[in-house]
C-alpha cells in the first residue's frame, strides 16, 4: 500500500509525490530530490565513488553500473528501519482483516477432517505405502547388520558399542556400563573367580542379538547382572540358554552376596 509523502514545497501530503512535483510545481523530481531529500555522499558509488543512477522510486543507486549488485541493494534496503516498519504495519493490518487468512491457523472443519481421515485410511490400507507400517527386516538383512556390528565392535578406533567415559565405570582396566557390573567384577575378584566381560554376542532363537554381561570360565556359566525391577528383560535370554543347555545365572541385589552358593 503506497504511503503519502509530504511535499517540501507546498506542504501537501500526496501519494504520488513525483507526479505532484512535476505537474504542480513544474520541477523535475531529480532536482526536487537533490534540493530537499538528498543526503550527504548519496549518489556516489560505494566502491569507486562515481556518480550513480537516479531512479524516482529508490533515489540514487548504491553502486554504479560497473559495481551494481541488485541483491546487495535489496539487502541494504530491507535492513532500513523505514522498510521494516512498513512491512510490520502491513502485516498487522492484514492480520486484523477478518477476510484474510494471514496470521491465522487453518480451520479444521468437519468436512476437512473427514477428507483428511479418508486419505490417511487409504494410505494405511495401501500395501505399497509405508505409512503406519513397521519396517520388517529379512533374515539376510539381519545377518548383514549383525556382521557390520561385529566388525565395528572389533575395531578399537570405533566407539560403537563401547560405553562413553562420561558415565562408564572403570575397574581393572575395563569400562563397565553400570555400577552393578563393576561391583559384580569386584565381588568375583574377592572370591578369586576369573571373569570375562561381554566376550560374546549370541543370536537368540527369536532372531534378536544378546550379549551377556559376564562369562565365568571356571564354572562355565554366563551371568547377567540386573536390578530386581528389570528382571523382565532377562526372560527371553534365560529361556534361550535353558533350551540350548547352557548355564545361565541372573544376579540381582538380593542374591549378589551369595555368589559362591549360586555357582555350586
Amino acid at each position: 500500500m503506497r504511503q503519502s509523502k509530504k511535499c517540501m514545497v507546498c506542504g501537501i501530503d500526496s501519494k504520488a509525490i513525483g507526479t505532484h512535483i512535476k505537474y504542480k510545481h513544474n520541477i523535475p523530481y531529480k532536482e526536487y530530490y537533490d534540493l530537499y531529500l538528498k543526503k550527504e555522499n548519496e549518489g556516489l558509488c560505494l566502491v569507486c565513488k562515481i556518480e550513480t543512477k537516479f531512479t524516482s522510486v529508490d533515489g540514487y543507486s548504491v553502486y554504479c553500473k560497473d559495481h551494481f549488485n541488485r541483491q546487495e541493494q535489496l539487502k541494504q534496503m530491507r535492513s532500513t528501519v523505514v522498510f521494516k516498519d512498513a512491512v510490520s504495519k502491513s502485516a498487522k493490518e492484514r492480520a486484523k482483516d477478518p477476510n484474510t487468512k494471514f496470521g491465522k491457523p487453518p480451520e479444521w472443519t468437519e468436512e476437512r477432517k473427514e477428507v483428511h481421515s479418508a486419505l490417511i485410511k487409504q494410505l494405511v490400507e495401501d500395501p505399497n505405502h509405508k505409512l503406519g507400517k513397521r519396517y520388517e527386516y529379512t533374515e539376510k538383512g539381519r545377518d548383514t547388520i549383525s556382521q557390520k556390528c561385529s566388525e565395528m565392535l572389533k575395531d578399537p578406533n570405533n566407539k560403537f558399542g563401547k560405553p562413553s567415559r562420561c558415565w562408564a565405570i572403570e575397574y581393572s582396566g575395563v569400562l563397565f556400563k553400570s555400577s552393578w557390573e563393576a561391583q559384580f567384577a569386584m565381588d568375583c575378584d574377592s572370591y578369586n573367580i576369573v571373569w570375562q566381560y561381554e566376550p560374546l554376542t549370541f543370536k537368540l532363537l527369536s532372531g534378536s542379538r544378546y550379549t551377556p554381561d559376564f562369562y565365568l570360565p571356571q564354572y562355565d556359566v554366563w551371568v547377567e547382572v540386573k536390578p530386581q525391577y528389570r528382571l523382565n528383560e532377562t526372560i527371553i535370554p534365560a529361556q534361550h540358554f535353558r533350551e540350548v543347555g547352557m548355564k545361565y545365572l541372573i544376579i540381582t541385589e538380593e542374591n549378589r552376596h551369595n555368589i559362591l552358593s549360586l555357582l555350586v
